[in-house]
C-alpha cells in the first residue's frame, strides 16, 4: 500500500510545474580588465565587457580602448591592440615599483588599477629524479619573503 502512495505522490509532484519570472536589474556592461604585471618583456592586458548573468553571449572583447601605463602619474606608454581584446606594450617593469593602468573606452566609465611588480625570488636548488622512466619528480627550494603574500608561477615544458 505504501508503494502506491509513493508512486501517486511522485506522479503528482512531477506533473506540477510553474514558470517563475525573476526581474533582475541590468546595470549595464562594465569594463573588465585582466592583466599581470611582470618584469619580463611586455605588459599584456585583456579588456572585455561584463555580461549579465542571464545573457547567453560569450566574451565581448573591446577593440577600441585606450590603455595607458603610468609610473607615479608619469606616462610610460600607450598599449597597442593585438587581437581578442589583448593590448600589448613592450616595457621593462622594475620590481618593487608601483605601476598603474588607465583604461578609457568611448561611452563607458574610465577604470584604472595599480600594482607592483613582485621581486624575483632566486632558486636555491633544483633537483630532478626520473621514476620508472615514466615520471619526473623534481624538488625546488627557494627563499620566500615571509612578510609578503606571495604567489608563484611554475612553468614546465618537456620534450618526449
Amino acid at each position: 500500500m505504501n508503494k502506491i502512495w509513493v508512486i501517486v505522490l511522485i506522479v503528482l509532484l512531477a506533473s506540477c510545474t510553474k514558470d517563475i519570472s525573476i526581474d533582475v536589474a541590468n546595470p549595464g556592461s562594465k569594463i573588465v580588465v585582466n592583466s599581470f604585471f611582470s618584469p619580463h618583456g611586455s605588459l599584456l592586458v585583456n579588456i572585455s565587457k561584463s555580461i549579465p548573468i542571464f545573457d547567453p553571449d560569450t566574451l565581448n572583447y573591446i577593440e577600441n580602448a585606450k590603455i595607458e601605463l603610468l609610473n607615479h602619474d608619469s606616462l610610460m606608454g600607450v598599449l597597442t591592440y593585438d587581437q581578442k581584446g589583448n593590448y600589448i606594450l613592450s616595457s621593462e617593469l622594475m620590481p618593487d615599483k608601483e605601476y598603474s593602468i588607465t583604461v578609457l573606452v568611448p561611452g563607458m566609465e574610465t577604470v584604472s588599477s595599480q600594482d607592483t611588480v613582485p621581486p624575483k625570488i632566486p632558486i636555491i636548488s633544483l633537483d630532478t629524479i626520473t621514476v620508472n622512466n615514466k615520471y619526473l619528480f623534481f624538488e625546488i627550494k627557494f627563499q620566500d619573503i615571509s612578510d609578503l603574500s606571495n604567489y608563484y608561477l611554475l612553468e614546465v615544458t618537456s620534450k618526449y
